[in-house]
């Protein structure tokens, strides 16, 4: 590791601190103000926000892991543990909104009085926090799925915070209670959307699926077109994490042209990092004539 890409992972970790002690505040300060109003959507983002600054804590825990060496045991290294700290945000998410929808619903059929001044007081305060971090967290989270959960939790929550804004000046203009609830509804339901789409990718790199990218029939094809190269079987082309992809491949050259074997995989190992971002390639050649698949090689001498 460079001393500059070090030097950037420190101040990612700095920003994710800093970022949790602001959100530890803002949910302890709405958390008062939620029940001093009596506000069911400003305990919801107090409720979500406290969430935020756990998940921020596993964002800071897993980063800290992933920049472990590898070793005799974890071969690929630790880099799967910020993968791991993005699907436990995830789930988090989809936890704290369907207790959302709850609270929601039990307002909506048995409405309570509301101090609107502390909604629009809380939720001032709650934006201003929420888009500090954000600005915290942007640069840090390319690349990461795991910090991009934790600014995923954060964009959410500045929403949110607008929201409830909104909804608590329509309150202290109009006396609309009924907003409240609703507000809440249509914050569970857009945090459930978003955690959904990400935990999908998340997940598709843990279980080894091919990136979405990727044709594996171009990678067959364009590796076949390579001089010598007579048939391209048992592909397999998956994530490491988000920036390091890798494949394996059994790769059957002519009789003839043996001899050629080491260029032939020099040019593969360059066409797949140059054509499909494929750093890591693990190849085993074989024979026409002697080819593992049941189905022989097309041709056993070359054209």
């Amino acid at each position: 590791m460079s001393k500059r890409q070090s030097h950037n992972q420190e101040l990612s970790g700095q920003r994710l601190v800093w970022s949790i002690i602001a959100n530890l505040g803002l949910s302890l300060f709405q958390f008062v103000a939620g029940i001093v109003s009596g506000s069911a959507a400003l305990l919801a983002d107090a409720l979500h926000n406290t969430n935020d600054a756990a998940a921020l804590v596993v964002a800071y825990v897993a980063r800290r892991i992933s920049r472990k060496r590898a070793n005799s045991r974890y071969t690929f290294g630790y880099r799967r543990a910020e993968l791991i700290g993005a699907l436990i945000q995830f789930t988090a998410l989809v936890v704290i909104s369907g207790f959302l929808v709850f609270h929601a619903i039990g307002r909506l059929l048995e409405p309570v009085p509301i101090e609107s001044s502390w909604v629009v007081l809380g939720a001032s305060i709650a934006l201003l926090v929420d888009l500090t971090t954000v600005g915290l967290l942007w640069a840090t989270s390319k690349g990461s799925l795991n910090v991009k959960a934790a600014l995923l939790h954060n964009l959410t929550d500045a929403a949110t915070s607008l929201a409830v804004l909104a909804g608590g000046a329509l309150m202290l203009l109009f006396g609309w209670s009924w907003i409240d609830p609703i507000l809440t509804l249509a914050i569970a339901l857009f945090i459930v959307v978003t955690a959904f789409k990400l935990i999908g990718q998340t997940s598709r790199i843990l279980m080894e699926a091919t990136p979405e990218d990727i044709d594996l029939d171009q990678v067959k094809e364009e590796a076949e077109s390579v001089t010598g190269v007579n048939d391209l079987h048992h592909l397999h082309v998956w994530q490491l994490d988000e920036s390091h992809r890798a494949l394996e491949a059994h790769v059957v050259i002519y009789d003839d042209i043996t001899h050629r074997q080491r260029d032939i995989k020099k040019q593969l190992k360059t066409l797949f990092a140059d054509q499909f971002e494929i750093t890591h390639s693990t190849l085993e050649f074989e024979r026409a004539s002697e080819a593992c698949r049941g189905k022989n090689a097309r041709l056993v001498q070359a054209p």
